[in-house]
């Protein structure tokens, strides 16, 4: 029990010992004693109603990726600026999975900016295909919170040199790499112009992270998720 709980502690240390909790949006146990029980339980009982219905509603109306579509463009070389991008993105992310161990902030790596970066990774090495094409309709619809996170950033963990470069090339990547692979893509790689169900289904997936993943890891940690 000693090693475990050794263990546990070095665990934690790793994942948010580094957390500056007296700066604001990190969080603390004030920020997790924010809302009651009631109001948790309550909230969360609600947003996954309307969840549920949100789901339900994209997975039927959706347009499925054909095969034909998904076929389109195999057999080309790939292009140089895709590579590019590829290694750019991978040293990044390497980069940012370093840094977050090196300052036992490990559990930052759970934020959604890093789950884009990871799936826009996939893509730039992937052919395209349905699950590409699925995945890039969903990421799509994300790209406008790196904007909003580099006009209002939150960079005061970010004392290692080289981190806060990191950040804004990150996000500049991850506003980048979509639009670039529609392009490269072709018009087939998205949904129809009028439809709207795979942003709803994009919404939906970014509230059940948010909800059911993100949420109580805060809960749990006293830690703000949501930071990066």
């Amino acid at each position: 029990t000693t090693a475990y709980a050794g263990g546990m502690a070095n665990l934690s240390d790793l994942l948010y010992g580094g957390v500056f909790f007296d700066e604001e949006g990190e969080g603390g146990p004030t920020c997790s004693a924010y809302l009651s029980t009631r109001r948790v339980l309550l909230e969360t009982a609600v947003f996954t109603g309307v969840l549920v219905a949100i789901f339900v509603y994209a997975i039927k109306t959706c347009t499925r990726v054909r095969s034909a579509d998904a076929a389109h463009g195999w057999g080309r070389e790939e292009p140089v600026v895709k590579r590019v991008l590829l290694v750019a993105a991978c040293l990044q992310f390497g980069f940012e999975i370093a840094f977050k161990l090196v300052s036992r902030q490990g559990l930052f790596l759970m934020n959604l900016t890093h789950l884009y970066t990871a799936a826009e990774i996939y893509l730039l090495a992937s052919k395209p295909g349905r699950a590409s094409f699925s995945l890039l309709r969903l990421v799509l619809y994300h790209i406008h919170e790196a904007g909003l996170a580099m006009l209002f950033p939150e960079v005061a963990s970010r004392q290692i040199p080289g981190s806060l470069a990191s950040f804004y090339l990150q996000h500049v990547l991850i506003m980048v790499v979509p639009p670039y692979l529609m392009y490269e893509w072709g018009p087939r790689s998205i949904e129809p112009r009028r439809e709207w169900s795979w942003a709803i289904f994009s919404l939906c997936f970014y509230w059940m992270y948010t909800l059911y993943v993100l949420y109580p890891v805060s809960l749990v940690s006293s830690t703000c998720t949501n930071s990066s």
